[in-house]
């Protein structure tokens, strides 16, 4: 077995005939261009001559890229088979299909696949989310990739029981999300305080031999979010946690090769990392232009006509309406499913949410626009307002990108008597 390590939550995994790499994300900016690598990435496109198998652990940018997917050459495409979730939308399966690789395998949920006679992997959801984990059995060696997921007691418990022996354990190091606004340290520092938390559970179910920090290496690279590096974890105090639970860290930096049996010193990779992520005020942030009024109307009017379309039109309607003030217009507006959108004489102050006219049109544009501000951390929340108006609107929107629907009473209930 032999781990080459790509960039911030990839790395290919070597062992027999098989060369299976996980969510290949080499370049780019993504989430709106508010999220970069921190270190450049050596593996590059022609290297995908050689993979048998790419497994993709949801949907998100920094894990399903489809710039980088469509970079790689079509000849090395029709080569590759993909591994993804079972979803109801298949809009993973569908574009990999059109993107012409060899064979896309659905996995069912804890129904193990076999990639060859030594080489079977096992895929799990996150209760009510897209993110998904993966566990490879090798011959004598098991790794279990965590990714993003947050995970429940009882999620976890019952992984720990289907799976008593890791060996490699991967999973993410620092928060992903909005954790707080620009200003409010503590609220910010809790949220990476909290990731914290989440890897010494992770450590204390499964004890692995190793443990492997990954998918936070990332900077927040706009304009309206950069205050949040400051506050991230770093790897360096990551190794010091992992260390002080009794467990042992692996640090990869991209290029890096490891074979997966003994501890490596870490303090190179660590160095590089701190070394590139202390370079980033030298670079350029993403910032954007305005848009005008008309067309935050324009496009306010195709998402709520798309919207009423595919849901329950009189439960829709029943929403109260999402205050929003728009920073770069110094204007507030309301948008709901009855009016569309209309201008308000709201303080910023009493607003849900406040952010970018751009960041707001691509809530209105795309069915995982709410989600993807959500993680790019671009907006802030007025002290006065009711960020869960918000959330209703991103929920509805969230469901329909799953390929599913905001349901009306009788809906509800028949899905009740389903469940029962």
């Amino acid at each position: 077995m032999n781990i080459e390590w790509i960039n911030h939550a990839s790395f290919l995994l070597e062992t027999e005939h098989i060369k299976l790499i996980s969510d290949p994300w080499i370049e780019g900016r993504v989430f709106n261009r508010s999220w970069e690598l921190i270190s450049p990435s050596k593996f590059d496109f022609e290297r995908f001559s050689e993979v048998t198998h790419i497994w993709f652990s949801h949907e998100h940018p920094d894990h399903f890229s489809p710039p980088n997917i469509l970079k790689i050459p079509e000849a090395y495409r029709s080569k590759i088979t993909v591994l993804y979730q079972d979803s109801a939308d298949n809009k993973v399966v569908d574009f990999c299909t059109k993107a012409g690789f060899k064979e896309i395998v659905v996995l069912k949920e804890f129904e193990p696949i076999q990639l060859s006679e030594n080489v079977t992997i096992t895929n799990g959801k996150v209760e009510n989310d897209t993110d998904s984990w993966l566990h490879i059995q090798l011959e004598n060696y098991a790794i279990l990739n965590l990714n993003d997921c947050i995970l429940t007691d009882a999620e976890l418990k019952k992984m720990a029981q289907r799976f008593p022996n890791i060996d490699l354990l991967l999973t993410q190091f620092s928060f992903a999300n909005w954790v707080g606004n620009e200003g409010n340290t503590s609220e910010i520092r809790r949220g990476a305080l909290e990731k914290q938390e989440e890897i010494k559970k992770h450590l204390n179910y499964f004890q692995p031999r190793f443990t492997i920090p990954f998918a936070s290496y990332v900077w927040f690279c706009h304009s309206d979010n950069v205050h949040l590096n400051a506050h991230a974890n770093t790897i360096d105090e990551t190794v010091d946690l992992i260390s002080s639970e009794g467990y042992t860290p692996v640090v990869l930096y991209p290029g890096d090769m490891w074979n997966g049996q003994e501890p490596v010193s870490n303090e190179a990779a660590v160095t590089k990392y701190t070394r590139d992520k202390q370079a980033i005020s030298e670079r350029r942030l993403t910032q954007f232009d305005s848009l005008t009024m008309n067309d935050l109307k324009d496009l306010a009017h195709q998402f709520v006509a798309k919207a009423l379309t595919r849901n329950n039109k009189a439960k829709l309607r029943s929403y109260a309406p999402m205050r929003v003030y728009l920073t770069d217009l110094k204007k507030s507006v309301e948008v709901s499913y009855k009016r569309g959108l209309v201008e308000t004489a709201i303080e910023e102050v009493n607003c849900d949410i406040a952010l970018h006219s751009q960041t707001f049109s691509y809530c209105l544009q795309f069915d995982w626009g709410f989600d993807t501000i959500f993680v790019a951390a671009t907006f802030t929340k007025p002290e006065g307002g009711n960020f869960q108006n918000v959330l209703e609107y991103q929920w509805v929107a969230k469901l329909n990108n799953e390929g599913k629907r905001m349901k009306g009473i009788v809906g509800r209930l028949k899905d009740q008597l389903v469940r029962k």
